[in-house]
């Protein structure tokens, strides 16, 4: 089902951008009588059931709920085995299953749940007790009413009330991706994701060992260097040495050895941890391929516009299929995660070719374009560059994972607003089959990029839900009584990024030093500080305070930033960019007046917590960072 997107955005040059489509199921609707009480005037009206012997997920499903029909009303429910005849019963895992709970629960998988709610009670029963889990979160979310926005107290909304009654229900529901990535610990637990979560220390759903780049994770240079230096990469004719972890190097794949060393290793973790399900196998990050002839005779040839992004593919996916082939003989049931990334982005030309059945490819949609549907007919470059591709791995892929940036650590620590595009991407992705998702983890760029990776985590579930709906949910809860000048805030930066209308990779395209001024204009800037100035004078909560705090402190960065990239970039007009000696007496008066701008900016994110992202606060100090040399189309290095 096709979403739509806000009316604001229904006109002009928005239009273009983004499709305006009916369609969306509401993630809270109205609940619809007769009504259950679970608490009346702050006692208790309610009993959780659980089975004689309840697994420890189970346990754990029961006393998340009765914590929050606590928070929420002050009565604490007991729990019990049976049903207490004064109280209404809330059936979890085997004992919603004993009274019919799981009825049409026949295709739930790992993670589905049913929840019906009626006079005989409310169940709550998953296809596995995780699901049961996931169910309860489901019901203190949507018939509690509490909301799990941010990773921290700060995020969690309870609303208070000491009557608390539910409706009447026959709900059904079943992740839109089997595998979900989206930050880890308890807020992504809560948020339904199966990857990086954990009950009690002890790791449960998808156990996935370890993310990306991991050549050296499987074959350890201090381990293997010494007596193999023909496993790692030969660089002009030399063999390297790299140091443990590095980027920049790699492995020698086409040596057979190395081979079937990485498979080896592969089966002893499996071996040693059957609980694991996915091992990842993919290159370091950046570049060093081995230049050896064994490994240069296995690349393509490729047009000039496709090559630099097919470079390594077919080196690296007859390396992935002979290892692939190897652990399937052992493990057979087992996943290897490999990726498909930069310079092996594209599928090989073989017309043969195909990816082993226990491999899971990772596309990563880096180097095209982040500020465009995949989609728009407008984006060439997503379309070249990423869609195509991602279309040809779909067909050919048993397991097709996406690795998305929704946090782009290249933009500098400035708001990344990606919801225009997540709303349309992700129902695409759910559409070309992708049964993975990722995306990279906001860290301490919460304030920056969370309401992204909130959104994403909502259509991880559930591709089809009403993402205005949850805009407006969020809105309202999270920001309370400065809940109309954070709507102008999130609306601005939508808008800043939607009107800006650019192609937008700020690793790879364009660096953030040389086009943040593009979409944070003096206009957005001032309407971002004048958003959050009424919002600081409406809250009257310490939480929403807090809460309106961050986007403060978010508006000030840009602010601040903006102000330092025009003044170093002032230096610069009217130079003629051919005369080297111009242009090095201009960069001298930029360094001169960067560098003051530069140390306050550095202060400012030591005292906030953003990261010090050196390219865009220290970018007077590269020529290159400052002035793109327009006749070129490129920038001056």
């Amino acid at each position: 089902m096709i979403r739509p997107i806000p009316s604001m955005l229904c006109s002009g040059l928005l239009a273009v951008a983004t499709a305006c489509l009916a369609g969306g199921k509401d993630p809270y609707p109205r609940p619809v009588g007769p009504m259950h009480t679970l608490a009346e005037g702050g006692a208790p009206r309610s009993v959780v059931v659980l089975g004689e012997n309840p697994s420890p997920v189970e346990a754990y499903a029961a006393r998340e709920l009765v914590t929050y029909v606590e928070k929420v009303t002050g009565a604490r429910p007991a729990m019990a085995s049976r049903p207490d005849p004064g109280l209404h019963p809330i059936y979890l895992g085997d004992a919603a299953r004993e009274r019919g709970g799981s009825s049409g629960s026949e295709s739930l998988g790992s993670d589905g749940f049913v929840l019906k709610s009626d006079a005989g009670g409310v169940r709550i029963v998953g296809g596995t007790d995780l699901g049961t889990l996931y169910g309860t979160y489901e019901f203190i979310e949507k018939h509690l009413g509490v909301r799990w926005f941010a990773p921290d107290e700060l995020g969690e909304v309870v609303p208070k009330t000491p009557t608390l009654q539910v409706g009447t229900f026959n709900e059904t529901s079943v992740p839109s991706f089997r595998v979900r990535w989206i930050e880890s610990g308890e807020w992504a637990l809560r948020n339904k994701m199966n990857v990086g979560v954990e009950i009690d220390g002890k790791g449960v759903g998808v156990n996935w060992k370890w993310g990306f780049h991991t050549f050296f994770k499987l074959i350890p240079p201090e381990k293997y260097y010494d007596d193999h230096p023909e496993w790692f990469s030969m660089i002009r004719g030399k063999r390297r040495r790299p140091k443990p972890g590095q980027h920049g190097l790699q492995l020698c794949t086409s040596n057979p050895q190395l081979i079937k060393e990485v498979a080896d290793n592969i089966i002893k973790l499996f071996d040693a941890d059957g609980s694991l399900d996915i091992i990842a196998l993919a290159p370091q990050d950046g570049g060093g391929f081995c230049e050896c002839s064994r490994c240069r005779e296995l690349d393509e040839k490729r047009p000039e516009d496709q090559a630099w992004h097919a470079r390594y593919s077919r080196r690296l996916a007859l390396f992935n299929n002979a290892v692939a082939k190897r652990v399937a003989r052992e493990h057979p049931d087992k996943l290897i995660k490999v990726g498909a990334y930069a310079m092996y982005v594209r599928v090989p030309l073989d017309p043969g070719y195909r990816p082993e059945r226990n491999l899971a490819v990772q596309v990563c949609h880096t180097y095209s374009c982040n500020n465009h549907r995949i989609e728009a007919p407008t984006c060439g470059r997503n379309r070249a560059l990423f869609g195509e591709e991602l279309e040809r791995w779909a067909k050919l892929t048993k397991h097709l994972f996406i690795y998305e940036y929704y946090n782009k650590g290249a933009w500098g620590g400035l708001p990344y607003y990606q919801i225009h595009v997540i709303r349309e991407d992700m129902p695409y992705y759910h559409r070309l089959g992708a049964e993975g998702f990722y995306t990279q983890p906001a860290g301490r760029r919460w304030p920056a990029v969370g309401l992204n990776h909130y959104v994403a985590a909502k259509l991880a579930w559930d591709v089809e839900l009403d993402v205005d709906r949850l805009l407006e949910d969020f809105y309202v809860k999270f920001y309370g009584e400065a809940s109309g000048p954070m709507r102008e805030y999130w609306q601005m930066l939508e808008r800043a990024f939607v009107e800006a209308d650019q192609c937008l990779s700020p690793f790879g395209l364009k660096w953030t030093s040389l086009v943040a001024t593009d979409f944070f204009t003096p206009g957005v800037v001032g309407a971002l500080e004048q958003a959050v100035a009424k919002a600081e004078g409406s809250a009257r909560t310490d939480a929403v305070r807090k809460r309106v705090h961050w986007a403060r402190t978010m508006a000030d960065f840009t602010r601040m930033v903006t102000a330092y990239l025009h003044a170093i970039r002032s230096p610069f007009k009217g130079v003629d960019l051919k005369d080297a000696k111009a242009v090095g007496a201009a960069h001298r008066k930029a360094i001169a007046l960067g560098e003051p701008l530069s140390s306050e900016l550095r202060a400012f994110c030591k005292r906030n917590q953003i990261p010090a992202y050196d390219r865009l606060i220290g970018a007077h100090g590269s020529v290159g960072l400052i002035v793109p040399a327009a006749s070129q189309g490129a920038i001056l290095r």
